[in-house]
C-alpha cells in the first residue's frame, strides 16, 4: 500500500508541474497568435482600402447590410442585401485614429476586435450618431467581408 501512495503521489506531482506549466504559458502563446493575427488583418485592411478590385474580391456578395432602428422601435433589424453592381467602395484605416469625416457627416473613431476567425472594425461617430460595424471572416485563409450593421441614429 505504501508503494502505492508513494507512486500515486509521484504521479500526482508530476500532473500538477505540468497542468502549472500549460496554465502560464498557454495565454502567452494565444495572445502571441492574436496579435500575429491583427497584424495580418491590418495590413490586409489596408491594401482592402486602397483598390476597389480587392474589396470587390474580399466581399461576400450579396452583402449582407443591416440596419437596426433607433431604440425606441423594438425587433428585428431591417436587412438589406448590397449587390457586386452596388458596390461603393469602402475607406478603412488600418489603425485605431480620430477620422475627419466627409462634409457633413462629421468625425468618427474606429477600433478593432481581431481574433482567429473573425474581425470587428467599429467605427463610432464623434458626437454624430454614428455606430457601425464591420464585420469580417477569415475563410480559406483570407479575410472576407460579410455583414454591415449599421446602429446609426
Amino acid at each position: 500500500m505504501s508503494m502505492y501512495k508513494t507512486f500515486l503521489l509521484r504521479w500526482l506531482k508530476k500532473f500538477l508541474v505540468l497542468a502549472c506549466l500549460l496554465f502560464v504559458c498557454l495565454p502567452y502563446q494565444s495572445v502571441a497568435q492574436n496579435k500575429k493575427q491583427e497584424a495580418y488583418f491590418q495590413q490586409f485592411l489596408k491594401e482592402f482600402s486602397q483598390n476597389d478590385s480587392i474589396q470587390k474580391a474580399h466581399t461576400l456578395f450579396p452583402l449582407e447590410y443591416k440596419i437596426w432602428k433607433p431604440r425606441s422601435e423594438k425587433g428585428s433589424p431591417e436587412i438589406r442585401y448590397i449587390e457586386i453592381s452596388e458596390w461603393m467602395p469602402l475607406t478603412l484605416s488600418p489603425s485605431e485614429e480620430i477620422i475627419k469625416g466627409p462634409e457633413g457627416y462629421g468625425d468618427y473613431e474606429q477600433s478593432f476586435e481581431v481574433n482567429k476567425k473573425k474581425a470587428i472594425i467599429k467605427i463610432r461617430g464623434v458626437n454624430n450618431g454614428i455606430h457601425t460595424n464591420i464585420l469580417f471572416i477569415l475563410k480559406n485563409k483570407k479575410w472576407q467581408l460579410w455583414c454591415i450593421e449599421d446602429y446609426s441614429t
